[in-house]
């Protein structure tokens, strides 16, 4: 059972961070394939972040969303505080 709870709590998590990211990339005025390309990443990569289906985020695809999206690593990790 506290593997069940764990999962929702990661979930929820990577629901926030998601949200975090879509909002930063539509201040930006930056559509998700056009952010996968300044992240080097896909476009799908990016969907998947916002929707909170992906749970994992290395530190270097962090920095590269970061530096993507106008802002400082430090500033990024700190996204729930946001």
């Amino acid at each position: 059972m506290t593997d069940d709870i764990a999962v929702v709590i990661l979930s929820a998590i990577a629901r926030q961070l998601g949200r975090f990211i879509q909002r930063l990339r539509q201040e930006r005025g930056l559509t998700q394939a056009r952010l996968a390309a300044r992240a080097n990443v896909t476009q799908g990569y990016i969907a998947h972040l916002e929707t909170g289906t992906r749970q994992r985020l290395s530190l270097e695809v962090a920095d590269r969303l970061a530096r993507a999206l106008d802002v400082a690593l430090a500033d990024f990790l700190k996204w729930k505080k946001r």
